[in-house]
């Protein structure tokens, strides 16, 4: 009876004691029979048939076998064994898990390490100092610091374990292994403690961490992509800081511009040309600081019209001395603004003021109200004493008491001597 039909018909665990047994003389089996035993062995389980296909060195059948079978561990386990790193990380990275993802991290690394080394990594620069450069490196090994431990290692004079390393190591794509698989920081750690800043800045920008993007590029001097993060990240003291750096003050107003920054653009143009800062500042509805800005540029009824225009007309009559139009169109604007001061701030006087509302109607002509504020001074004055105002005041409002009120200070003067 042949080899297959003997497998064939064996009930399935005397088939797998045959194989079992078989396998120590597999190799006085030929290409034909080999197949067969090892389709059988497959059949019975994974496990033996990858003995039987290492047996004969067909590895990469074995991986095969293991990887069809849902086995990627145990596949990737064997590729590591036999140098096929890339195979191996797919396979560990395929299973998702952050323990598995962390040895395809390795396999690129080169060394086994931890996550978290905490005090380890600050005995490293203490080492160093010492001289104790392989004691340095193994720590360094242990944090993941692989570029580092590379120094190390060539300090102490082991050039050989220093070369075997970097042949084998590659922060980079140790840190793409933790990035395809979402963990972003064990991947921006990688390339931070082997000072891979260029690439840490590439990684924070795919992330969104523009910021931290933005710093990285700083530390490696790329302003240029530091300033496009800023700006991703709607930072404007990080932008800022770096045109005032670069001494490009251009470009720092046009990207206030950008940003609608009324109150930077403002304080920039205060002192450089408060025209311009006027305008700003009235975006910013600071309209007192804008009419001051006007006046030093020397626009007096531009000030004054805006803040009649936004209701400061108390400080708009404060520009009215200072103010010499020599224009008729710009004579009549001025008196134009005055008399709007006039109209709006009389009435407020009334009761608080009385004097200043008097002195607003009368520029204004309004009789009626002039004798109505003179009326109430007059008998205000006239109940103090003060018959003097109070004939004032009656003269105004074409009171008759005008005469009684002169007459009564006379008498005083003339009997109080």
């Amino acid at each position: 009876m042949s080899l297959a039909q003997v497998l064939t018909n064996l009930p399935d665990q005397s088939k797998r004691s045959f194989l079992e047994r078989l396998l120590p003389s597999v190799g006085t089996l030929d290409d034909t029979d080999f197949v067969i035993v090892s389709r059988a062995a497959s059949e019975v389980s994974v496990d033996l048939g990858v003995k039987y296909l290492l047996s004969k060195e067909k590895v990469e059948e074995a991986i095969a076998l293991l990887e069809k079978a849902g086995e990627p561990v145990n596949a990737a386990e064997l590729c590591k064994k036999h140098g096929l790193r890339d195979r191996a990380v797919e396979n560990y990275e395929c299973t998702h898990t952050r323990d598995n993802v962390k040895k395809a991290a390795e396999m690129y690394l080169g060394v086994e390490y931890e996550l978290e080394p905490g005090a380890k990594v600050d005995k490293i620069s203490a080492l160093e100092n010492a001289g104790k450069h392989n004691d340095a490196a193994e720590l360094c090994k242990e944090a993941g610091m692989v570029v580092r431990a590379i120094q190390n290692l060539k300090f102490a004079g082991n050039n050989q374990d220093a070369n075997e390393l970097e042949k084998n190591s590659n922060p980079l794509k140790a840190a793409e292994v933790w990035e395809r698989n979402n963990y972003k920081t064990e991947a921006e750690n990688v390339l931070f403690r082997n000072g891979l800043f260029k690439e840490l800045a590439a990684f924070n920008e795919r992330a969104g961490y523009f910021v931290s993007a933005a710093s990285n590029y700083t530390v490696i001097e790329d302003f240029s992509s530091a300033l496009r993060c800023y700006k991703q990240a709607k930072f404007s003291w990080g932008v800022e800081k770096i045109l005032r750096q670069l001494g490009k003050e251009d470009q720092l107003v046009e990207y206030w511009h950008e940003v609608g920054d009324f109150s930077s653009l403002a304080l920039h143009y205060n002192e450089k040309d408060p025209a311009q800062a006027a305008a700003y500042y009235e975006e910013l509805q600071d309209y007192q600081t804008a009419a001051q800005c006007l006046v030093k540029a020397q626009k007096l009824l531009e000030a004054m019209q805006l803040l009649v225009r936004n209701n400061y007309h108390e400080e708009a009559l404060g520009i009215w001395d200072t103010t010499n139009p020599e224009s008729q169109d710009d004579i009549k604007l001025k008196q134009l603004l005055m008399t709007q001061c006039y109209k709006e701030l009389a009435p407020r006087y009334e009761t608080s003021d009385p004097e200043r509302a008097l002195e607003y109607y009368s520029k204004l002509e309004r009789p009626e109200k002039v004798k109505k504020v003179a009326t109430y001074l007059m008998e205000q004055s006239g109940a103090t004493g003060d018959f003097e105002r109070a004939s004032e005041y009656a003269a105004l409002a074409g009171d008759s008491k005008a005469t009684t009120f002169e007459a009564a200070k006379e008498l005083l003067k003339q009997y109080l001597k």
